[in-house]
């Protein structure tokens, strides 16, 4: 196993070194995780899984939402990644002016970018550069792209 390590790493290859590292590096891509992003409290064009939606096929659970969404554009929120100098606590108030905007998902302290967290923020508080509070620590939002792997 470790002779496979140090062949990836000698690839490029980013190694984690456990449970804490995989959850910093998942929340610096953004990627959406079941239990966490991934409930039925956001729907999969929410959390960027747009992907996954079929817009030309019908009778599949939450069908009917998807398409409402798409059809009026009601996408009203997105999930993305916050920074700033404090870690934020998961499952906290994302506030612009006391004005609740999302909530924090899920949250990691990485070694080298320091505490990020992702959330689901409303529209037009989800904009890259936006300025934001949790629970008194202010954070700014990151847009998240897929191709940032």
């Amino acid at each position: 196993m470790v002779a496979l390590q140090e062949r990836l790493a000698g690839a490029g290859a980013v190694i984690l070194a456990g449970n804490d590292s995989y959850e910093a590096r998942r929340v610096a891509l953004g990627r959406p995780l079941p239990g966490k992003e991934l409930t039925d409290a956001f729907t999969p064009l929410e959390t960027g899984m747009a992907w996954v939606c079929a817009e030309n096929k019908g009778c599949y659970t939450g069908q009917e939402i998807i398409a409402r969404q798409l059809t009026y554009d009601k996408v009203t929120r997105s999930l993305v990644r916050l920074r700033s100098e404090m870690p934020l606590p998961e499952g906290a108030t994302v506030s612009v002016n006391k004005r609740s905007v999302g909530t924090i998902t899920s949250c990691a302290h990485g070694p080298s970018a320091g505490p990020a967290a992702l959330a689901v923020l409303k529209r037009p508080h989800n904009v890259e550069g936006a300025e934001v509070t949790v629970e008194g620590i202010a954070a700014y939002v990151e847009q998240i792209s897929l191709l940032s792997i």
